[in-house]
């Protein structure tokens, strides 16, 4: 995912490369840096890198966040999510903001004077084809899986309210547990995620995003 302007600042002139990678609870710092190296990424987000039930010690957390400064790299840790910010992104850097235990990370960059780019980086709420699109009256709807999916899209809704005053651009990415049609380009095999009413690929469909994937 890239973007540029007119103006001839560093965002403007080279973009921003964009990435997510569900790494199935089998995180390494290490890794994630090697591959921002190899794929030229500026921003990463990772989904799952510890299982749902066991959260970071300490001791790994500080050595995430030392490896990240040894090399340069900004980084966000949450229970969810993980999102690392090349150095070059620094001086542009103005702030992240993390809601529901990372499964929305929001960071924002100021490519131009005054003009705001927001990344939000998503983990979507695991659901199936047989997934109702609305909670049954037989289950606490808080745990159900459409509370929690309607939570997120409020959420996300929320986020992408806030910048469009400002005229702040915003790109939406990552596991988002869905797809926006029933193309290849989406999925692979049989293991498609059908588009669900409540999901995030929907909300982005009824906001006027477009779509795009390289």
């Amino acid at each position: 995912m890239t973007w540029s302007h007119h103006l001839k600042t560093f965002l403007q002139l080279k973009g921003i490369s964009v990435a997510n990678y569900n790494m199935g609870c089998n995180f390494s710092i290490t890794a994630a840096m090697r591959l921002m190296v190899q794929y030229d990424l500026h921003i990463l987000a990772i989904q799952e890198h510890t299982p749902w039930n066991r959260t970071l010690s300490d001791p790994e957390l500080n050595c995430i966040q030392h490896t990240c400064d040894k090399w340069g790299f900004l980084v966000t840790i949450s229970k969810l999510q993980i999102t690392i910010i090349d150095k070059q992104m620094a001086a542009c850097f103005r702030g992240a903001n993390t809601n529901e235990d990372g499964q929305i990370m929001q960071s924002r960059l100021e490519f131009s004077h005054h003009q705001f780019v927001n990344f939000i980086a998503l983990y979507g709420i695991p659901h199936s084809a047989n997934t109702p699109k609305c909670p049954s009256p037989t289950e606490n709807d808080e745990d159900s899986h459409m509370s929690k999916m309607e939570y997120i899209q409020r959420q996300l809704r929320h986020c992408i309210i806030k910048a469009i005053p400002n005229n702040e651009l915003v790109y939406v990415y990552g596991d988002l547990q869905d797809t926006p049609d029933s193309s290849k380009l989406f999925h692979y095999g049989s293991c498609q995620i059908p588009k669900q009413l409540l999901g995030i690929a929907q909300l982005c469909d009824s906001m006027g995003f477009k779509c795009t994937i390289y």
